[in-house]
């Protein structure tokens, strides 16, 4: 028998791994996007409208689409650090925009898939010691494309 829990939604039982029910999770989808379209008209837009209207644009999103393929979904702070195969959720530019990553803002390389608790930690990271973390994940980003394209270049694929 698998395990169950009661949806945080409504009490419905559903599955252990579940957060909410099917009804529950498409409300929650719903309303959290909502939340974000309100933020993004009533904070974002008033305070730093240039980078909203980028991370809206169709440029990021294609972007975003290139690294995630690149990196095959994975969280390569993860792969390489942590020696834990994660699935990323979030890309993280290595030079923040707004302090001096706008020029490459595109640039694949200069762009990684994280978790959100990696996320979290690396921009802890460039707060703490910003060069030497930026300098590290440029590493990280540059060894993964020469050891996979290796890979690749090997096995004739």
């Amino acid at each position: 028998m698998a395990l169950k829990k009661l949806c945080s939604g409504c009490g419905k039982i559903i599955d252990y791994n579940l957060k909410r029910c099917e009804e529950c999770e498409k409300k929650y989808k719903v309303d959290k996007a909502e939340k974000n379209r309100t933020y993004d008209k009533n904070v974002r837009q008033l305070r730093d409208r240039k980078y909203t209207s980028f991370y809206h644009s169709k440029e990021w999103i294609k972007t975003v689409d290139i690294v995630k393929s690149k990196c095959k979904g994975l969280d390569i702070y993860s792969y390489y650090i942590l020696n834990k195969i994660e699935y990323g959720n979030i890309c993280h530019h290595i030079r923040p925009l707004k302090i001096d990553g706008w020029d490459d803002r595109c640039n694949v390389c200069r762009i990684v898939y994280l978790t959100y608790s990696n996320h979290k930690l690396v921009h802890g990271m460039l707060n703490d010691n910003y060069e030497d973390t930026v300098h590290m994940m440029i590493g990280l980003v540059d060894r993964w494309k020469r050891e996979y394209e290796g890979i690749l270049r090997d096995t004739g694929i």
